[in-house]
């Protein structure tokens, strides 16, 4: 599997922790009780395997190829990237927050674990749809098949940094 197929594999991972995400937001607005630790996994999850593994390849190996490429990285497509990753990590920092406010009793917090639910899984279904569907074709077209190939040896050195990251959290999320 080439990187650009990769991350679209990976893409289709973190879909389905931001849909297990989306399902107990749903829950907790309609007035129900969902336990914090839900929302402390999937903080983990966004974390660890969306950000640390996931977004760390797309920033520092196709996004650095593709400014060298041509695509500046402080306007266009890469910086639009860029900025909704840096949004979705500040969504995180706040509904992990909240979370810890509502994890100790203070139900006033779930309003606030509601809104920055909904406004990171809101963020990176779009966010996933422009890559998948504009700057993944973009970066096929302008990087061309050798230097997408030559991509593979970083992201097998992440992936073996990292070696079994994948298969803990899709363990959990088997489990969410």
């Amino acid at each position: 599997m080439n990187p650009i197929q990769k991350l679209k594999t990976e893409h289709q991972i973190i879909l389905r922790g931001i849909g297990a995400m989306e399902e107990k937001t749903r829950l907790l607005a309609s007035g129900e009780n969902v336990s914090g630790d839900f929302f402390e996994l999937a903080i983990d999850f966004i974390r660890n395997y969306a950000d640390k593994y996931h977004h760390a390849k797309e920033e520092n190996i196709l996004f650095v190829r593709m400014e060298k490429a041509g695509f500046p990285r402080n306007s266009g497509p890469v910086a639009v990237m860029l900025y909704e990753h840096d949004e979705g990590r500040k969504y995180i920092a706040e509904l992990e927050k909240a979370n810890k406010l509502y994890s100790n009793g203070n139900q006033a917090a779930r309003s606030d674990i509601i809104a920055n639910s909904a406004a990171y899984t809101t963020l990176l279904r779009s966010h996933i749809q422009k890559e998948d569907n504009i700057l993944y074709p973009m970066a096929i077209n302008m990087l061309g098949e050798s230097m997408i190939s030559q991509m593979q040896v970083e992201f097998d050195e992440v992936e073996k940094r990292m070696a079994g990251i994948e298969a803990k959290y899709i363990g959990i999320l088997d489990n969410m």
